[in-house]
């Protein structure tokens, strides 16, 4: 926040420099964050003993916490956000057991780093150096440091100083602000994202005059906020320059009557035009639900302190408590600022140009009359909302075994959730889980939320991946099983209530989705914990869709975290009107591939198809019947190549073309037939067979690992395995679906990258289609053959004294025309790079030469045709330009891409 404050206020100016070195520091990725490695030296950790690192808000004052940390060598005071809040941090173990002490709520927050306490002490001299910048000047400006608690004079030095002493103690931010009140501060702005620190300001200076405004919050439209921020400094008589916003005059100038130049512009759009939205039947009104009688259903929440009794100004009650106030009264806004919208514009038109008027005349500003809009009635109040407190059992007992998971999938749902949900087990279909064999929830640990409420929730599931389960591939759980296992977002968002609004009416399909991988994939004994929250409800004219991710887990180490989920509720009739994936042609456009840069072809490659029967080969492990001799003389006892049985997804290869697709490096399509009676449709779901999201990613990275096999990325089995690479964000958009009269599928996969890591691996982007529809898009899905190195491959094919050879031609060692005899000609003496016919141009006469450097952009010359000296048509000349890293139009430009006018000289 402080270096925010000092580039937003210009003292500091050298942005794209802390950018750079962010960029180039591990602080943030390894140190103080990730594997936090500072804390594993300070807490004198071994080997691959690893950080347990949360922090989280506790309601309890400074005094009481810092009593309660006796004893805890791991846990720390981090921040005293106000008089009656704080946050704690450290090891987990340790965390939990001081909010349990203090008997305060814990609300844990993510992506913070290890700071504001002495774990960050190895690493001060580098955290100081990142803030080593020089100062401009800021007349009129006063900085304060939360370290010291006082203002500072800002320089190079002083700045880099407070920075690290408040990464390396507790900030107590009451002090600063109640300095900067004791200092005649009054009106606090918070120009930052998020209104956190005007909402600890009111708490800190509770009572005093003072007015602390933020200017911008979520939830909130951006422009109406800037409004009431300048509202509020209007009332406040503070000078507030209205003319960006309401000019005096709004006449447009006449057009200057001088030479012009017309050019044409316009073409077709990037993106198609949009249909006018089709009228949707309203659908039946909800009656009001019937009060609940059965107490609350108990859950467990894993790893967390008990629950302390809700108090007055219990931070978890009042959220709560927001939320259920939120959802309330959203319809009534919604309905009403449709209307108002237009009078409010024209009434603050004119009040702020009278404002501005009477300001310039320095005349006194009477109190503005209540604003009174003809035709508008402002809905009635929305009642309170007061949402029962979930009950929680600090244990490991579990809520639901997997026999009650399968009475949600395949039963009764009252028999599940009592009898409040009787009504919907009389609908034709409702949210289920699906059936075996894809019913992947073992258990369920906990449910937090209110039961019908149609807020947010959250569930905790796990998975066990035992020998026997009949997924297995390479000895391990596919990626699309592991993500597919966390699928309790269906029972979520029926526990919080959608088939009361649906009716049956309304199935679920997923829509967006971003997968990322932190390990490799869990083997038999893992069981993986999902962690699973629906962030919210929308509506979106009569269809109604959630936000939700999870984070999965083995043991407690990150095994794959699921971002910007996205699923709604689909009558049949939008279904059908669904448009599929729709490229604009920016999409469409062809761009560069990734290779390393002694990238090696393995085995010669040509455009290929292979029909049932050398697919089925595939499949078996018999590559010379499905790719010829090469593969057949390969010394191995069994190839490790694509799982079978219910995993058997690609029918045909219709084409592989190794220089297609949009990146020039590879593309492959290959098809599927589709069953009415396949058992990805019967289980899934039992009243409302489509196939599932999950499976249509695993159809396609079957379809790239029959096109890296065909490359020669050939390992043997039991050693050899594919999975994911680490890191890399894998997204989902599904805008269509695959159902009992679809009759066939295709995949089409366009290589992205190629390399090895030092694994091989492969990046791709991924299109499906159904009945020739493209309906499921997924870009940058990843893959990595653990087990093989380049070495082993290259072995594989070349043998130990086989010298491959190079995709590209070598660049001869002598050019004709090496850089100084280049640099002679653009500046120096012509006759040093042409010879003693053009000393006549090193003093007497003119000759038209190249650009000098910076300008430049030329090494080398490897090839001349044509006849010296003699002007004729015909002649050619290749030539050479190496690309520096820390060439000067990358900085300038301000791109990591070579700038247009640089690739053309």
């Amino acid at each position: 926040g402080e270096s925010a404050g000092l580039f937003s206020f210009r003292a500091w100016r050298d942005r794209d420099g802390m950018a750079q070195r962010l960029s180039a520091s591990t602080l943030f990725t390894e140190d103080l964050a990730g594997p936090c490695k500072a804390a594993h030296k300070v807490w004198g950790l071994k080997g691959n003993q690893q950080v347990d690192w949360i922090l989280g808000l506790v309601d309890a004052p400074a005094d009481a916490v810092r009593k309660a940390l006796v004893g805890k060598k791991r846990a720390y005071l981090l921040i005293v956000n106000t008089h009656r809040e704080c946050v704690v941090g450290g090891d987990r173990g340790q965390v939990e057991a001081l909010a349990h002490e203090l008997g305060a709520h814990f609300f844990p927050l993510r992506g913070v780093t290890t700071v504001h306490c002495p774990v960050a002490e190895p690493v001060a001299t580098p955290y100081r150096e990142l803030h080593l910048f020089p100062v401009s000047e800021t007349p009129g400006l006063e900085f304060y440091s939360c370290a010291r608690g006082d203002h500072y004079q800002v320089s190079t030095e002083s700045a880099a100083d407070v920075i690290l002493a408040q990464a390396l103690d507790t900030i107590d931010y009451t002090k600063v602000v109640e300095k900067m009140y004791a200092d005649g501060v009054r009106v606090f702005l918070e120009m930052g994202p998020g209104n956190s620190c005007s909402r600890m300001i009111n708490s800190i200076l509770e009572g005093k005059p003072h007015l602390a405004r933020a200017a911008c919050y979520q939830g909130q439209a951006g422009s109406s906020l800037l409004l009431r921020l300048l509202a509020d400094c209007l009332a406040q008589r503070l000078p507030v320059n209205l003319a960006a916003l309401y000019p005096a005059e709004l006449e447009v100038a006449e057009p200057h009557a001088g030479p012009r130049i017309a050019t044409a512009i316009g073409g077709a759009p990037f993106a198609p035009s949009l249909p006018a939205a089709k009228s949707v039947p309203q659908p039946e009104a909800v009656s009001p639900a019937a009060a609940v009688v059965t107490p609350p259903i108990p859950v467990n929440v894993p790893q967390a302190p008990p629950a302390a009794a809700q108090g007055d100004d219990s931070l978890v009650a009042q959220m709560t408590s927001t939320a259920a106030l939120n959802v309330a009264s959203h319809e009534a806004y919604l309905q009403f600022a449709t209307t108002m919208e237009k009078a409010l514009n024209d009434n603050i038109a004119l009040q702020m140009s009278l404002v501005q008027q009477l300001a310039d005349s320095g005349a006194d500003i009477p109190p503005f009359e209540p604003l009174t809009v003809a035709g508008l009635e402002m809905p009635a109040a929305v009642p309170n909302v007061e949402a029962p407190p979930v009950a929680v059992i600090p244990s490991r007992e579990v809520a639901f075994d997997r026999a009650m998971c399968m009475e949600f999938a395949i039963g009764s749902i009252a028999k599940m959730l009592g009898p409040e949900f009787a009504e919907v087990d009389s609908y034709p279909t409702r949210v289920r889980l699906p059936d075996e064999p894809l019913m992947l929830v073992d258990r369920i640990l906990s449910v937090e939320g209110e039961p019908r409420s149609m807020t947010s929730g959250r569930v905790v599931t796990e998975h066990d991946v035992t020998s026997d389960r009949w997924y297995l591939d390479g000895g391990r759980i596919p990626t699309c099983i592991a993500v597919e296992a966390g699928q309790a977002d269906l029972f979520l968002s029926g526990y919080l209530g959608i088939d009361f609004i649906g009716k049956g009416k309304a199935v679920y399909r997923l829509l967006d989705a971003v997968v990322t991988f932190h390990r490799g994939l869990p083997v038999p004994g893992d069981v993986i914990r999902y962690d699973i929250k629906i962030d919210h409800f929308f509506r979106q004219d009569q269809t109604y869709l959630f936000r939700f991710n999870f984070e999965g887990t083995v043991n407690g180490e990150p095994l794959l975290s699921m971002q910007n989920g996205c699923a709604g509720f689909f009558t049949e009739k939008e279904l059908a009107a669904g448009q599929g994936i729709v490229h604009t042609k920016l999409d469409l456009m062809p761009q560069p591939g990734k290779l390393p840069d002694d990238w090696r072809e393995l085995v010669p490659l040509a455009n290929e198809s292979y029909d049932a029967a050398q697919v089925d080969a595939i499949y078996r492990g018999d590559l010379g019947s499905a790719f010829g001799e090469r593969f057949a003389a390969l010394p191995m006892e069994k190839p490790y190549t694509l799982p079978g049985g219910k995993l058997k997804l690609v029918d045909r290869v219709v084409d592989l073309d190794p220089q297609g697709g949009r990146y020039g490096l590879g593309q492959i399509r290959a098809e599927m037939d589709i069953d009415p009676n396949d058992w990805f449709l019967t289980c899934h779901f039992c009243d409302d067979h489509v196939m599932p999201g999950t499976l249509m990613y695993e159809c396609c990275m079957h379809t790239l690992r029959i096109f890296l096999l065909r490359m020669g990325w050939v390992g043997e089995e039991g050693t050899t395995w594919c999975e994911p690479v680490p890191g890399v964000n894998s997204g989902l958009k599904c805008r269509g679906q695959v159902v009992e009269t679809t009759r066939k599928v295709t995949y089409q996969v366009s290589i992205k990258e190629l390399g090895y890591g030092p694994e091989p691996f492969a990046i791709v982007d991924a299109l499906m289609f159904a009945d020739d529809k493209p309906i499921v898009e997924i870009p940058d899905m990843s893959v990595r053959l653990a087990g093989l190195s380049r070495e082993r491959i290259e072995g594989l094919w070349l043998g130990g004294a086989a010298t491959p050879v190079p995709v590209a031609a070598s660049t001869p060692k002598t050019p004709l025309y090496d850089y100084d005899k280049i640099l002679a000609f653009s500046t120096g003496n012509p006759s040093e790079a042409f010879g003693e016919p053009y000393q006549i141009f090193d003093k007497q006469r003119k000759i038209a030469r190249l650009p000098r450097p910076p300008f430049q952009f030329l090494d080398r010359i490897t090839a001349v045709s044509g006849e010296p000296f003699k002007l004729a048509e015909g002649a050619t000349c290749v030539a050479e330009y190496d690309v520096p890293a820390d060439a000067w139009y990358f900085a300038a430009g301000r791109q990591p891409e070579m700038p247009f006018s640089v690739l053309l000289e």
